[in-house]
């Protein structure tokens, strides 16, 4: 059983990867549930966390749909030579009209981000050729251009969030369910009522942190015997839009 009693700093908080520091790396963890086991995670949660600020519902979750990018060639995919460790996305929550243009970078489970909001009327630029330099986005705007990245899928699903710590010392928990991807061609969000399932009977569990891991953090990987796993949900969509089912069980680099 997982014990409930050890009390966090319960402070919502930043993801550990946006702003970490030299001395202090966030490193990201991720681990594939069941059904039951994610009940169990998200009972344990509830129970020392606070619910993410992000989250629109009581129970602490909401939509998440991201366009993740790569070159016509899916070097991205193919983890060619100067595309391996980065990924570019644009990430959107529920309907909001605001989008957060992403950088994320990762070396094993240590990650870091960067990311800026704009308003989502501004994606169909992303398709021109950037502007000036002190422009918004135009970093992100500008990898796009070098790189030859263009939008390739639409990867939506639901996300359970917790957050604790402080400042100093941030941990987040997320949980993400009923995951769908498609196909797509152009800057612009689409319904997803035309998506397949991805990793259908699978919860994907996220423990993100700065530093050594929380002492929670060991007490429920240790409670619940979990070991984690690389999970890629980029890869694991692609493999399925374009490759073999046997090809999309192979979908193990981190995303």
């Amino acid at each position: 059983m997982i014990d409930h009693k050890m009390s966090a700093m319960m402070t919502p908080t930043v993801s550990p990867s946006l702003g970490s520091s030299k001395s202090a790396p966030a490193f990201e963890m991720k681990f594939l549930l069941d059904a039951t086991q994610a009940d169990e995670v998200t009972d344990w949660a509830f129970s020392l966390l606070q619910i993410d600020l992000n989250a629109s519902s009581p129970d602490g979750t909401y939509e998440t749909t991201s366009l993740y990018t790569d070159t016509v060639a899916r070097d991205v995919l193919h983890r060619s030579s100067g595309y391996r460790r980065r990924k570019y996305r644009v990430r959107r929550y529920a309907d909001g009209n605001c989008v957060f243009l992403e950088e994320k970078k990762r070396k094993g489970h240590r990650v870091s981000k960067r990311r800026e909001a704009v308003p989502i009327e501004d994606l169909p630029g992303l398709a021109d050729v950037p502007g000036p330099i002190d422009q918004q986005g135009n970093w992100f705007h500008s990898q796009l251009a070098e790189k030859m990245l263009r939008p390739v899928c639409q990867i939506s699903y639901r996300r359970t969030a917790f957050a604790g710590g402080d400042e100093s010392d941030p941990m987040r928990v997320t949980l993400d369910r009923e995951i769908r991807g498609q196909r797509i061609d152009g800057w612009w969000f689409h319904s997803a009522s035309d998506a397949i399932p991805i990793l259908s009977d699978s919860v994907v569990l996220e423990l993100k942190f700065r530093g050594a891991m929380p002492c929670p953090f060991k007490q429920l990987l240790e409670a619940m015997h979990l070991m984690p796993t690389g999970v890629s949900k980029y890869r694991y969509c692609m493999m399925a839009l374009e490759g073999s089912a046997g090809e999309a069980a192979e979908g193990v680099e981190h995303a």
